[in-house]
């Protein structure tokens, strides 16, 4: 299938380029060419500055990419044409075909490629305190630059490296790679209107892109970000859409329906990241292992190369069906209904098994609006609600705990009181409504007043995710004063109760009463008071030999994980948001634009807050009338601050 679409992708090539000459031949023909070229010489990586030039990059070298803009447009009688080439390089270009014949069969083809520098990082940013460093010593990164020189070690990276020598090879190999992804798309739509149906419009269309090239994957195990490894990965993905609908106008009335079938294939490369049991341990230089080489990392992965990065192959079917009231000139209605379904495979690993290998989606929605005009007023009402329901599925794995002699087994031999099953409750799955209205009012001939409202509750099926609501209220006004002079500005607000957090997610014992701090905001609990609250806790679950404790705070005498109290989340509760924007035409040549936008937003409850202040200028100039000159100055200041980190790790 993949080759023969790669025969009509070149067939549609050849069919641009063979008609583009014969509409310049042709005698109501007219267009424009424009030949030329394009340098782009970067030092360093260019990722972060060219990431959507069109322009290419072939061995670290500069190229000089070939520039051709070809614009031709043919009349004939009831037969009408138009072709367009952009060319820039050898990996961006648009190739695109609209014809029209006779008002009854409508074609638009086009075919484009496109070269994307995809982002690398370097891991540098990450850092990680253990235990002994209470009063700071960053950072203690494992990473393929800072792997241990030892071969208990050769598991935290996903070369499986046993020496730091090594690592520090295979990290600066990584640093080479040049991540660049190429997209081609191919897009085919077609309308048909036969005579004898003149108020019915047929559709069909057909969609293949197809993305190659290679992009970083990034991996951690066992405590996070306290081990990290990155390499490339060859990206093969190919994406199919057909589409077939009917719209049909009848009176008053408008209908739109449409079909959709969606197949995503990933052939990318499968890529594996070395997990390994954390080594043998004795605490305080005893000599009784604390820690077996065989305890799993990520909660259930042995040790063991497991996949990582993969995006799994799916099908998509989508029903979707509008209609449209056209009351009078100032009132209409709108009605909407979509229904989706998805399906995508998910594979097990050695660590866990699923009761089913495919997970289904299904998602249904309905829409309405209703938009009238009461003088200087013009009002619009919508109410909107959809639902994401998840397939039911059961995970089984073995979970470890202590054996009889107070060390951690995996797997677990002698518990009783815990199931290794647990239904999956998808974060997608939710319920959502959401309503608003929009106000238009006419204060004066050239000055207008808009005020608005949107609330929208999110319920989700998981209850850990909480219960979203959010009232948006907005107010603008809009106003031309003076000759040749606009200007405008606007407010709003948004209140949200409960945003997107992970519950308990941070804070190591900052809320107990029994915690200890050992340094400034470092809070730790003795193991003798996390084994009273275990035991004094229903809640807890007590894993461990003949209803010992949980060992969840062992390590001598403080256990750095202490019981996590606090919310974290980078989800504001209270938003403001101020934009504004002056025009001015200074003459016919001449036009400046001053434009402004300040968006504050905090959550206080988790210590988050992000100030954004962006102002600019446009100018525009034009001294002959074949002579444009536009010039334009954009400052972008923002400041963040987000309590969201555990900074205390411990491997």
């Amino acid at each position: 299938m993949k080759q023969q679409q790669r025969w009509l992708l070149a067939l549609l090539s050849i069919l641009i380029f063979v008609v583009s000459p014969c509409i310049a031949m042709a005698a109501n023909s007219s267009g424009s060419v424009e030949i030329g070229g394009a340098v782009t010489d970067i030092d360093d990586n260019p990722a972060g500055v060219n990431e959507y030039i069109n322009t290419s990059k072939n061995s670290g070298k500069t190229d000089i990419d070939p520039a051709l803009d070809l614009d031709l447009d043919f009349v004939e009688g009831s037969i009408a044409a138009d072709t367009e080439v952009k060319l820039r390089g050898s990996d961006n270009y648009d190739l695109s075909l609209d014809a029209d014949i006779n008002r009854i069969f409508h074609l638009d083809l086009d075919y484009q490629a496109f070269q994307h520098w995809k982002d690398h990082d370097n891991l540098e940013h990450i850092g990680a305190t253990m235990k002994p460093d209470v009063e700071g010593d960053q950072p203690r990164i494992f990473s393929d630059l800072t792997i241990p020189d030892s071969d208990v070690f050769s598991g935290l990276n996903t070369a499986g490296i046993a020496n730091r020598t090594g690592a520090r090879e295979h990290y600066y190999q990584e640093l080479d790679n040049d991540y660049i992804v190429t997209r081609r798309e191919w897009e085919n739509d077609a309308d048909l209107t036969l005579p004898q149906l003149p108020n019915i419009t047929f559709h069909a269309g057909m969609r293949i892109e197809e993305r190659e090239g290679q992009e970083q994957a990034i991996a951690n195990s066992k405590c996070s970000y306290c081990h990290v490894s990155a390499q490339g990965k060859d990206i093969d993905e190919r994406t199919e859409d057909f589409t077939a609908g009917v719209t049909g106008q009848f009176g008053i009335v408008t209908v739109e329906y449409e079909y959709l079938n969606r197949k995503f294939d990933d052939n990318s490369e499968d890529i594996t990241y070395q997990y390994q049991g954390v080594p043998t341990h004795s605490p305080n230089g005893g000599g009784d292992a604390f820690f077996p080489v065989d305890m799993r990392e990520m909660l259930n992965y042995y040790g063991g190369s497991e996949s990582v990065a993969q995006t799994p192959d799916s099908e998509k079917e989508t029903h979707s069906l509008q209609a449209r009231v056209d009351v009078n000139s100032g009132t209409n209605i709108k009605a909407s209904y979509v229904n989706s379904e998805n399906t995508s495979t998910k594979d097990a690993n050695s660590s866990f098994s699923l009761s089913s290998d495919e997970l289904k989606t299904e998602f249904e929605s309905f829409g309405s609006k209703v938009a009238t005009r009461f003088g200087n007023l013009r009002l619009s009402l919508r109410a909107n609600t959809y639902e994401i329901e998840v397939d039911d599925n059961t995970i089984s794995w073995t979970p470890q705990g202590l054996d009889d002699d107070g060390t951690i087994d995996a797997p677990i031999t002698n518990q009783t009181d815990l199931t290794p099953e647990s239904e999956w409750a998808s974060a997608e799955g939710r319920e959502v409504a959401e309503f608003g209205f929009d106000a238009v009012y006419r204060l004066m001939r050239y000055t207008t007043l808009r005020f608005g409202y949107n609330f929208e509750e999110v319920e989700r099926e998981d209850d850990h995710l909480g219960e979203t609501e959010t009232n948006t209220f907005t107010a603008a006004v809009n106003s031309r004063f003076g000759k040749g002079m606009r200007g405008r500005l606007s407010y709003e607000f948004q209140d949200i109760d409960d945003p997107f957090v992970a519950h308990h997610a941070k804070g190591i014992a900052q809320d107990m009463a029994d915690a200890v701090e050992v340094a400034d905001g470092v809070f730790l609990i003795s193991q003798t008071d996390a084994i009273a609250l275990n035991d004094a806790d229903p809640d807890v679950t007590d894993y461990g030999a003949d209803g010992g404790p949980d060992p969840i705070l062992y390590w001598d005498e403080y256990g750095p994980y202490g019981l996590r109290t606090m919310n974290a989340t980078n989800q504001p509760d209270a938003v403001h948001e101020l934009k504004g924007q002056f025009s001015w035409s200074i003459n016919p040549q001449m036009a400046a634009t001053f434009f402004m936008r300040y968006r504050m937003e905090e959550n206080d409850e988790v210590g988050y807050d992000q100030d954004t202040f962006v102002p600019g200028a446009n100018l525009w100039f034009a001294p002959t009338n074949n002579l444009n000159l536009t010039m334009s100055y954009t400052f972008n200041k923002q400041e963040t601050e987000n309590l969201m980190c555990v900074g205390w790790y411990h491997g």
